[in-house]
């Protein structure tokens, strides 16, 4: 059998990486000290940014093509995306409450909050990719080719280079081998413009 198209591999490495990364980074955060919080809590709201824009972009052009084919699952996956935004819009209110919180003993209390919450966050996050990666990747290679799976992502690397899409794939090609790294970029070669793989050449280059 040909090697099927794994859309999920190199993203996931990515936001895993990223999660791992704020997860031991949250650790050590002295919420005691305003400038070491506030300076964390900018990276913090990044991350959660960044794994909206994940589902958001699964919503939008991937989970779509597969409703015909398994609408009990992607009801529950859809269903994972709004318990996961719940998640996030309840670390985003404790961040905002750190951020307006003078009393420095109020303000450690509600750090250990989001310790113990963005905890929880990482392992839904966790959970919800193994499952993608074992049930949604069944359904795309039991219904569509290498190529039409590819089509599916082509809207997300668009030509405008937004500063997310760049910190996405800088966590990509932080979280992965050497190999990877050249296999993504060969992969990529196909799909996008030349201006934007040079761009991603120069990241990969400078990591």
């Amino acid at each position: 059998m040909d090697q099927r198209y794994n859309t999920f591999y190199y993203s996931h490495k990515g936001l895993r990486g990223m999660l791992f990364h704020t997860g031991i980074a949250i650790q050590k955060i002295d919420f005691s000290s305003r400038h070491e919080t506030n300076k964390f809590l900018i990276k913090l709201t990044e991350v959660l940014e960044l794994v909206e824009r994940h589902s958001f972009h699964e919503d939008q052009y991937i989970f779509p093509h597969l409703t015909k084919y398994d609408e009990h699952l992607m009801l529950e996956l859809e269903n994972d995306h709004l318990h996961g935004q719940r998640l996030s819009e309840t670390l985003i209110k404790l961040i905002n409450d750190v951020r307006i919180a003078e009393d420095v003993h109020i303000r450690q209390k509600l750090g250990m909050q989001i310790f113990l919450d963005f905890n929880r966050f990482i392992a839904f996050h966790l959970q919800h990719m193994e499952k993608e990666e074992e049930k949604v990747n069944v359904l795309l290679w039991e219904n569509f080719s290498n190529q039409e799976i590819v089509d599916m992502k082509g809207a997300i690397v668009g030509p405008d280079h937004s500063p997310k899409l760049l910190t996405e794939i800088t966590w990509i090609l932080r979280s992965v081998s050497v190999r990877e790294k050249s296999h993504w970029l060969e992969g990529m070669s196909t799909r996008v413009s030349e201006k934007t793989l040079n761009t991603f050449r120069d990241l990969a280059e400078k990591l």
